[in-house]
């Protein structure tokens, strides 16, 4: 069930009691936020242990689930990522706002493994830069995480990619691939943007985006998933 690159993930990841994730890691699309909120757990060794087990039964699991408290939660991350997977698959969206399916076709994860309530929080913890360094070069060796052809980076400020430095070119650098265009969605007045990255065969696809959560119009969340149904229909065709 589980693929010899994941497996090898998660040994990597329950070894040194990092992060691993949630959803279906056979999916096509991996969503990579900042950090976790949660500051009362140790949701790195929770996840990670999770996974162990995962792997060592090996069983078909279900990733649908129904929560009514976090669907009233609009600003919370899952309700984003929900309504950002119904535009990449409408076919798909739920009758009942309570039920969230979006894990059975997108696999998440975090580019920070210090969890905070918030940005600049996390990036006031003494060990902030070097733990994000490290993960950005694990992520960069995992053959796991590099083969996803659509990666969404939606974790704006933790990569620098706008300098003509090579150095400083992260996303390139980490994901092998190179800024293709910027996409521009206005709401009430305010600019939004997503910038594409594709490698050199055009079968792999990296957004740059916002943190999805918060006051997140649904209009950026459309056209970020209009960029993604537009690669999955390319990628589908080749």
């Amino acid at each position: 069930m589980y693929s010899n690159s994941f497996q090898k993930f998660v040994t990597n990841s329950y070894n040194t009691k990092t992060y691993i994730g949630q959803g279906n890691p056979n999916t096509q699309i991996l969503f990579i936020g900042k950090e976790l909120s949660n500051e009362n757990l140790d949701e790195n060794k929770i996840n990670v242990e999770y996974w162990k087990k995962e792997i060592d039964n090996q069983q078909r699991k279900t990733y649908d689930f129904h929560n009514e408290d976090l669907s009233k939660k609009e600003g919370h991350t899952w309700v984003k990522y929900q309504k950002l997977h119904n535009y990449i698959f409408p076919e798909r969206k739920p009758r009942d706002k309570s039920y969230f399916n979006f894990q059975e076709k997108i696999f998440t994860t975090e580019i920070s493994t210090i969890s905070s309530k918030t940005t600049q929080k996390a990036k006031s913890n003494k060990n902030f830069k070097k733990q994000l360094q490290g993960r950005k070069k694990f992520f960069e060796k995992s053959i796991f995480i590099q083969s996803f052809p659509i990666v969404v980076l939606a974790c704006w400020g933790y990569f620098v990619n706008v300098s003509s430095n090579p150095s400083e070119r992260e996303i390139d650098r980490t994901f092998n691939v190179g800024f293709k265009e910027v996409c521009t969605t206005h709401h009430n007045g305010n600019e939004y943007n997503h910038y594409l990255h594709f490698d050199k065969s055009g079968q792999k696809l990296v957004i740059h985006c916002r943190q999805l959560s918060g006051s997140i119009p649904n209009s950026y969340l459309e056209a970020i998933g209009k960029s993604i149904g537009g690669h999955l229909q390319k990628i589908k065709n080749k």
